[in-house]
């Protein structure tokens, strides 16, 4: 019984970290295409 226990919640850690994961890369691309922006309207302010 507690061997099952714990496979359960080794495996809601997996999906979690994975989960975690896929959320830090979106807010990673996120922020590139915020600052890639923010960098281009600087350059066209400047020029």
């Amino acid at each position: 019984m507690s061997n099952t226990i714990d496979n359960l919640r080794g495996s809601a850690e997996l999906r979690q970290a994975v989960a975690n994961t896929r959320l830090q890369r979106t807010v990673v691309s996120f922020t590139l295409v915020a600052l890639i922006v923010a960098v281009v309207s600087l350059l066209v302010t400047i020029l």
